[in-house]
């Protein structure tokens, strides 16, 4: 017995389930997942797996040991970081330009005013997509804190990441 055959087994008894209905469920004949469940059956229809992970109420990954990807593969998470920092730079550039711009006295005070404005809403903006990053899991705790680390001299960049910092310590505490 293979040992896919003597999960779907196991997994089957464990609920009570009898092998005809996980046939029907699958869309098989009772003989075919009794080939199955014995590992006489070398491959399973993708299909055929997904009816009888339905029938067993388990993950088809789960149930067929299939791992996503894995998310701390350290490529993967250099590509992440750094098409978070370039994010975050080239916001924050937009924002140093409103800030500039926000300052210009050749200018009323409602179009500065316009312009503190919208460098706010885009410093909001990039913590709100990251706090919905970090509540996903996209980005975790350490990560975070590599980020507040790039640029610790640049002021923009530490008006941005305080936010961060508080959110790392509520959750430390």
């Amino acid at each position: 017995m293979n040992s896919i055959g003597l999960k779907i087994k196991q997994i089957r008894k464990s609920k009570g389930i009898s092998q005809q209905l996980v046939a029907e469920t699958a869309g098989i004949t009772q003989s075919s997942f009794a080939l199955i469940e014995s590992g006489k059956t070398q491959s399973i229809a993708i299909e055929v797996g997904k009816g009888i992970a339905n029938a067993l109420r388990v993950p088809f990954n789960e149930l067929f040991d299939i791992k996503p990807e894995d998310s701390t593969n350290s490529h993967q998470k250099e590509f992440k970081f750094s098409v978070l920092v370039n994010l975050i730079q080239s916001e924050l550039s937009h924002a140093s330009l409103l800030l500039e711009l926000s300052a210009n006295e050749k200018l009323d005070e409602k179009e500065r005013l316009s312009y503190r404005m919208q460098k706010e809403n885009i410093q909001n903006g990039l913590f709100t997509t990251f706090k919905a990053f970090k509540e996903t899991g996209v980005i975790d705790n350490e990560e975070i804190k590599k980020l507040i680390d790039v640029y610790p001299g640049f002021g923009m960049w530490q008006n941005f990441v305080a936010p961060l910092r508080e959110l790392i310590t509520k959750e430390q505490k």
